[in-house]
Order: structure tokens, then sequence, then C-alpha cells
């Protein structure tokens, strides 16, 4: 499918979801891992060629703009996005911000410090919407690495498949590498994972980040990793990253599916939670809504949206969580997301 396809069909026009709608209606659910119709060019067109733009929307990987996805679940929600969290509190707002800027940097600056600072479940977090220039967050879709790149990749692809895997690269050892036989363009997505790396690393935004968490200890690490989560592979484990001793984690989110949007994110989670959590697994207890194990019950839970996030302090009751592979569509899409650690 060539990218000019989504173009003539409906781009000019401004009508995303007509060109999107008309791709998928023709697509067909075959075996897992057997799937090469129609279905399957449409989310290489949109991870491989660059995301398509709808009126200043980001859709790369989703069928369905932002602002048209459905703030709360229902039990069906609006298109295909369905939701079976019903143990999240609340999902928070994710609102598209306008802001006039000189550069990149500067535009990722102001979207953050225009992003809402969350006190609770515990102080601080932010979950951001649009944070990235629109042909940046496309750079990025459409530079994502090939699984045989990940630096991982040899060792966990054999078992990837029983229980999951994740797929992790180093965008210091990236910005390094000289070749990438089996990464199309390799040189551009090299300068654009360098390019992302000198912004949030850059003195400024890291100002930012700090006065927006209110966190005043100097960081002696540093670290950005492009990950790919594969078969359910996160396990719904409470923690706090205290143990990494990490001073602040932020994590973009890259989903490849509006199917994932309210499964695919980050819980956050208050004391109390995280020890009813520990109770539910010591004592095998099951989830009354699912019969399942299942995640623990979250005070926010960030939607799976194009070109979001969230980044919070580290602290002894920054508790959170990544979806366990109970959550639906688990072995279906791969969870993209790019982290960064402050150590």
């Amino acid at each position: 499918i060539h990218h000019a396809s989504f173009r003539q069909s409906g781009q000019d026009r401004g009508d995303c979801r007509s060109v999107l709608s008309h791709w998928f209606q023709r697509s067909t659910i075959m075996k897992r891992h057997q799937v090469y119709n129609v279905a399957v060019l449409a989310v290489t067109a949109f991870t491989v060629f660059p995301a398509i733009n709808c009126q200043d929307r980001v859709v790369a990987g989703s069928r369905i703009p932002i602002d048209v996805i459905p703030a709360t679940p229902g039990p069906k929600a609006k298109g295909s996005v369905y939701n079976q969290s019903i143990h999240v509190q609340t999902y928070p707002d994710c609102k598209l911000m306008q802001v006039d800027s000189v550069d990149d940097k500067d535009y990722m600056i102001k979207q953050l410090q225009a992003a809402p600072t969350l006190r609770k479940p515990f102080d601080a977090a932010t979950y951001f919407c649009g944070l990235l220039p629109t042909h940046l967050y496309h750079d990025v879709i459409q530079s994502f690495p090939p699984d045989m790149e990940f630096e991982n990749y040899e060792s966990k692809k054999k078992n990837c498949g029983e229980g999951g895997c994740r797929y992790s690269l180093s965008a210091f050892s990236l910005v390094k590498q000289k070749t990438a036989p089996n990464w199309r363009k390799f040189s551009k997505a090299k300068q654009v994972f360098k390019d992302l790396l000198e912004i949030v690393f850059s003195h400024e935004f890291e100002a930012a980040l700090w006065k927006k968490l209110g966190i005043t200890a100097k960081p002696k690490r540093r670290e950005m990793r492009i990950l790919s989560d594969k078969h359910g592979f996160s396990n719904g484990r409470i923690h706090t990253d205290m143990q990494a001793r990490k001073v602040a984690t932020m994590m973009f989110y890259l989903p490849v599916t509006d199917k994932t949007a309210f499964d695919y994110g980050t819980c956050l989670h208050t004391t109390a939670q995280w020890k009813n959590r520990q109770i539910m697994k010591q004592h095998g207890v099951k989830r009354p809504d699912t019969g399942m194990d299942g995640e623990g019950d979250c005070y926010f839970k960030f939607r799976f949206l194009p070109n979001t996030g969230y980044s919070f302090k580290v602290g002894t009751s920054s508790w959170h969580s990544a979806p366990n592979f109970f959550i639906k569509h688990h072995d279906e899409y791969d969870r993209n997301t790019i982290l960064f650690n402050w150590y």
C-alpha cells in the first residue's frame, strides 16, 4: 500500500477517519501469527510510512484521533474501543494544547508546562497530551525499530510467546551504532532518536520537569530506552521505582491500534490499593468482575493514546503498574513505548 493512496482517499480532504475505516473494513481476522491480508498491510502503512495527520490531530497507529476517542469507558465505547477495566476509578483527561514555539524543544517545554499536575494518589505526577511536535511524533512512529534490531532480540525471541517478553534498545547505544542491516532508513531513525534524547535530557526541559514535579535532587545518571512488550509481557506488579534508586520516570506511548486505549495504559495506585493487591496475591483471591487474577485497583489509569504519556516523581508512595496479561488484546498488539529514567 503506497502512502499516496491514503492521501488520495481522504487526507487532502481532512477526512482521516474515512480513510482509515476504508482499509480496516476490508480486513478479516485469521489465525494468530498467520494474518497476511489488508489489515496487516494497513497497520504496516501506519508504522512504516509517515503517520497520518488530520487537522493537526495525531492518529498514528490509531483509527480515531485523540479528541474523538471517548474520555470515559463504557462497556462498549465509541468505534472499536472496548473496555473491561471496571476496576479503574478515573481516566484523567488528555487535552491538546495550542502553544506558540520557536523550535521543537521550546514546543515540548511549553506543552509540559501546560499539562496538569496530579497530586493524587501521590505527589506528584503529570499526564501530557501532544507533548511531541506532530512532525517529530510522526518521525518516531516511522523510525520505530524492527524486532531484530533490539539489543536483546536473540535472547528473548525463542520464548517470547510463552508469557511474553520485552524487547529493549538503549537510545545511548543506538546513537553510537554505525549500521543496522534490518532497519529501514536507519540513518534517519538514529537522528530522530538522537534529537529526542537531546531535547528531553537538555537542561531546559529537565528544569521544567523538575519544577512541575517538585524535584530538587540532582540526577547522576540518565537512561532512554525504546521498548516493545510482546504477548502481554507486563505482569501488573505494583511498585514505586524506589528499588531502582530512580529520581523520576517518564514514558511516551506509541500505540499501534485504538483498541488498546483503555487497557494498555499505566495505573497509579494508592498505598491502600497496593496493600490490597498484596493480600489478593498471597491468598490467591480472584477478581469478582473477571474471575481472574487481573490488575490491582487503579486510582488513575492513563489512556494509551497516540502522542501521550506521563511522568512522576519517584518516592515511597509512587505506586504504579503496567497492565498484565489478563487484559483484553494482550496477545494481539505490541505495547510500544519510550521510557526515560533519571537516577
